[in-house]
């Protein structure tokens, strides 16, 4: 996600009182604009106003529970992210916090979604010997490297093996060699496999006081797409190189958390609450060679999925 600028730094140096809570300033995203504010602040507004059009993010890449407490009016006609969070490659992620009325915050981070496996690399003709080189799995933040393709020593003589992709990384392509001046061809080397860095959601605690506007707007707490795979390298058909395989799709992203408290008779209207997983990366095509090409990668999982709860005043 993008650094805040300098304008946006002076208006949430103004919205977050400098670490006080005395000031209860009011915040409006009109159409075209775009405010951010990172994760982990605690902020006291009187009404929040995002337009058709604007956009208000919280933005990490560090987890932590972003507190808000609106002591008027919540309209969200445009759009509320919570996008762009690191996606640790750790099971579990558990964050714990407390509101200011003694609420207690929780939410879990269950990574279980994994990279796909990177594609073979391609097999040298019957025959001629050499084995194209296998595909790495995938991991919690990575698609696997695809496995090299097959090389050619000479034209006429002996295919070497490809080597192995490793996590992400594309295993280079078997090796080549000449003799009597006839000259064989590398394989192609294979992809190397998505990386899914920044594609969780983050966490929000939200008071209102006052009324909720939210229809035609959304909150978006969903998980991004996990990286795509690269394509397998391209081989020298002619001179008996075969194509790498090619690198696999991340996992998508984790979906993040909203907890809403608010007096349900004045929720006028709700926004969309999106809080799916990201979609898993797609893979890369193997590459070509002397005879077809090399495995393409797979897709990654899709991310898991968050919550949006809603609750009453204590």
């Amino acid at each position: 996600m993008p650094l805040m600028t300098e304008h946006e730094h002076k208006l949430f140096a103004t919205m977050a009182g400098q670490g006080s809570e005395n000031l209860y300033p009011s915040i409006q995203v009109n159409a075209g604009e775009q405010i951010s504010f990172p994760a982990g602040s605690t902020l006291t507004l009187q009404n929040v106003v995002i337009s058709s059009g604007g956009k208000l993010s919280i933005i990490g890449p560090s987890k932590a529970w972003t507190k808000i407490y609106i002591k008027g009016d919540l309209i969200i006609l445009g759009e509320l992210s919570l996008q762009g969070f690191r996606r640790n490659p750790v099971n579990t992620e558990m964050f714990n916090d407390t509101t200011k009325d003694g609420r207690s915050l929780h939410f879990q981070y269950n990574h279980t979604a994994v990279g796909a496996k990177g594609g073979r690399g391609k097999d040298q003709q019957p025959g001629n010997g050499g084995k194209g080189g296998q595909g790495a799995e995938g991991g919690l933040n990575y698609g696997g490297g695809g496995g090299g393709g097959c090389g050619y020593k000479t034209y006429h003589s002996q295919g070497t093996d490809g080597a192995d992709g490793s996590q992400a990384v594309g295993g280079e392509g078997g090796p080549w060699g000449c003799y009597n001046n006839v000259c064989g061809a590398p394989g192609g080397r294979g992809g190397n496999g998505g990386k899914s860095l920044d594609v969780d959601a983050g966490m929000l605690f939200l008071q209102v006081e006052g009324e909720i506007t939210g229809k035609g707007g959304v909150v978006n707490g969903s998980g991004l797409q996990g990286g795509a795979g690269d394509k397998g390298e391209d081989a020298n058909g002619y001179a008996g190189g075969q194509g790498g395989g090619g690198g696999s799709g991340g996992p998508g992203g984790h979906a993040g958390c909203l907890i809403l408290v608010a007096n349900p008779m004045k929720v006028l209207s709700l926004p969309d609450m999106r809080f799916n997983g990201g979609q898993g990366g797609q893979g890369g095509a193997g590459g070509t060679g002397w005879h077809g090409t090399g495995e393409a990668g797979g897709q990654g999982d899709n991310g898991e999925n968050g919550k949006f709860e809603m609750y009453e005043p204590l």
